[in-house]
């Protein structure tokens, strides 16, 4: 699993100080698995391709298989797998991953800001 979060997501306070602690050391332990790849885009980079909003890109392991995308909105979720989409959103998807910060950074980063949410 590969992903890409946005700092504004890790600062936001949801559920108190000490739920966010928890939520981000939970991150940085996962982010230190094998199989794991978490970066941070830093407020620093500025804008960026991931500012519309949240999205997942599933692929599959089969050349033939479709890929997915799945978009989040207020009224709902919707699934993508035209390939055009699924081709676009990969490139997106690569933007922002060579824009954020190295997984080791983001590691620091991520650990940083969760003893900035003290209770």
């Amino acid at each position: 699993m590969r992903s890409v979060l946005s700092e504004g997501l890790l600062r936001r306070q949801v559920g108190g100080p000490s739920v966010m602690r928890a939520q981000l050391e939970h991150v940085a332990d996962m982010a230190e698995r094998s199989n794991i790849t978490v970066q941070v885009l830093p407020f620093s980079r500025g804008a960026h391709s991931g500012m519309f909003g949240p999205y997942l890109l599933m692929s599959f392991p089969r050349v033939s298989a479709l890929g997915l995308v799945l978009t989040e909105t207020p009224t709902g979720n919707i699934w993508m797998e035209r390939e055009s989409d699924v081709i676009r959103y990969r490139e997106l998807f690569d933007d922002a991953r060579i824009s954020a910060l190295p997984p080791t950074e983001s590691l620091q980063l991520i650990r940083r800001i969760a003893k900035e949410h003290r209770s």
